[in-house]
């Protein structure tokens, strides 16, 4: 494949499965732009290392090329040849994240023994880069060329390696299984032994190449979901049929028939579910009907309960999509429509561009392998935080209840009974509050999108603020939900505020007063001293372009672009009703 035109072309060509020598003509290509054009393209920068018992360098391009698709920026350090455990344990390289590939082939020599590897020094050097506050990925061991013959002693001997190594490594690693990218390209085209032979290459360049950038994805995706939201159409989407005209007992729900491919469906979306992506209903249908079979039909996979927001009604789909992505706080960006019918995608896509609209297929069968082979719903960890999120937005619900129960606003706050938990940034928070610091875009005073190791080492600095925020009340626990980090001035006494970001989950809720009241008392306890800050707009935040004006800030300095520079000798903080837990 021959790739030309302008970058832009060649970032828009690098999200199809590209060959060696176009991926290495997308990196060349990105390489020559500009800084201008850099920054217009590329959302946040990346410092990436690989290594591993193998030559990683035909990797490279997919990575650049992947990344790129992605909106990401990388610079790749490889580290020398199976030396990777001894640059890691001795923490001298400056990366967000490291991709390893511990192979078969290097572990069997290219296929001539069946030796063990160094287990407890690659679970420590991989204990090392998370703790230093970097993501640590493994590819797997691969299947090899010798288990063509399923019988042959490799294969139980890479596959006893493969659980041993995976049982040995910590829950914050990502494991990334290279047997889907064999599987999806087939494994002839995967084996090539003179490149093991000649470079140390455990797979044809063009099979890396494709390994790279679902590498890519993976590595993006740990850094913010694509999608963060479904919204899901009800007939001949979740079951064949209409309910409405083919009453409960007509539609198709046989999981041994016609009813399979939608209840492959609901499974797909309550996975999506349980690891934290809120699922919500959008139906042109009666609500009586549209509920009937959630409540009458137990092949349902896909339970009532399981449903944020019902929205069963005659409206155009897309006022009750906004009126999803409003309840959940989230960019209209961040939610996805599920919709059996191209014209209600049509129409979502018109009247809300940035939803995220699948084209499905039309064969139901097809459309579990259709939203997989996507990668929008990739989620390569899932923490605790991520498992209650649901949970949180289904006690959101009760939350509106009672607002509307209220006399007045304060009175609703009162009856929350909101408590802030503040808490130093650590290895046990770090994922988090890395997850948080890249996906938060409407309560983000800078929007810097720093990385993992950056973070970790502002945290470890006793001189800096750093501290992520809990928020729980009696409907429930939020988890983690804002950021904020200082950076201790060369100036005595001085600090300068460089993030300051709360989730949308939490919004018109005063927590962010009770932050800046835990912040002052931090700063006072530390000496005092001015405190600098900045607002640098997007086109996401302007809710907080007066946030620090508020806090008793004066403006030292504002750009034509709205870019704001601040400093104060002492906060004025607002009232607010949450209690701070120390």
């Amino acid at each position: 494949m021959t790739v030309k035109g302008k970058p832009d072309d060649l970032i828009s060509q690098a999200k199809e499965a590209l060959g060696y020598t176009a991926a290495l003509s997308v990196q060349k290509s990105l390489a020559s732009l500009d800084d201008a054009a850099r920054k217009k393209r590329f959302k946040t920068n990346l410092g990436l290392a690989i290594g591993g018992n193998c030559n990683m360098d035909f990797l490279i391009p997919g990575l650049y090329a992947g990344l790129a698709a992605e909106g990401i920026s990388v610079l790749v350090h490889s580290t020398e040849y199976d030396n990777w455990i001894g640059e890691a344990l001795a923490g001298g390289v400056e990366a967000d994240a490291w991709l390893i590939w511990i192979s078969a082939n290097g572990a069997s020599n290219g296929g001539l023994g069946r030796g063990d590897i160094p287990i407890d020094g690659i679970a420590g050097a991989c204990q090392r880069i998370v703790e230093s506050g970097a993501q640590a990925i493994v590819i797997l061991p691969e299947a090899l060329a010798a288990e063509a013959d399923p019988f042959s002693p490799f294969a139980s001997w890479r596959r006893d390696l493969r659980d041993t190594l995976s049982a040995s490594l910590s829950e914050s690693v990502i494991q990334l299984d290279p047997t889907s990218v064999q599987l999806d390209i087939g494994f002839k085209n995967w084996v090539a032994g003179r490149y093991w032979t000649t470079s140390k290459c455990p797979a044809h360049p063009d099979a890396a190449t494709v390994l790279a950038q679902k590498a890519a994805v993976v590595i993006a995706r740990a850094l913010l979901p694509a999608v963060r939201a479904v919204a899901v159409d009800l007939d001949n989407t979740l079951w064949g049929g209409v309910v409405g005209e083919d009453g409960v007992g007509g539609i198709a729900l046989d999981p041994h028939s016609d009813g399979n491919p939608y209840l492959r469906l609901q499974r797909f979306l309550k996975d999506l579910s349980d690891s934290g992506v809120p699922v919500s209903v959008i139906s042109k249908n009666n609500e009586d009907d549209a509920r009937q079979p959630f409540r009458e039909c137990p092949e349902m996979i896909l339970k009532e309960d399981d449903i944020v927001h019902f929205i069963a009604n005659w409206d155009n789909k897309h006022q009750g999509l906004a009126r999803i992505s409003e309840a959940l706080n989230l960019g209209i960006d961040s939610l996805c429509f599920l919709d059996d019918s191209p014209h209600e995608r049509e129409e979502a896509r018109l009247m809300l561009p940035g939803l995220v609209v699948p084209e499905l297929p039309e064969d139901p069968d097809e459309r579990v392998d259709f939203l997989t082979d996507s990668d929008l719903f990739l989620i390569p960890h899932v923490s605790k935080g991520d498992r209650t999120r649901v949970v949180y937005y289904k006690a959101d619900a009760k939350r509106r209840e009672l607002a509307g129960r209220a006399a007045d606003f304060e009175d609703y706050l009162l009856g929350l009974e909101m408590v802030l938990t503040p808490e130093r940034i650590c290895e046990a928070n770090l994922d988090r509050v890395a997850q948080l610091v890249h996906k938060t875009n409407q309560f983000n005073l800078t929007t810097r999108r720093h990385g993992r190791k950056w973070i970790a080492n502002v945290a470890e600095n006793p001189d800096h603020y750093a501290f992520c925020y809990s928020q729980r009340d009696k409907f429930g626990d939020a988890g983690l939900i804002a950021v904020v980090l200082a950076l201790a001035g060369e100036d005595a006494g001085g600090i300068k505020i460089d993030t300051w970001l709360m989730s949308c989950r939490v919004l018109g809720r005063g927590i962010e007063h009770a932050i800046a009241e835990h912040f002052a008392g931090w700063h006072k306890e530390h000496g005092g001293g001015e405190v600098k800050a900045s607002y640098i707009p997007t086109a996401k935040n302007a809710q907080v372009a007066q946030f620090f004006d508020r806090l008793g800030f004066d403006v030292v300095d504002e750009r034509d672009d709205g870019t704001k520079a601040y400093c104060t000798k002492g906060l004025d903080v607002p009232d607010h009703l949450a209690i701070i837990k120390t």
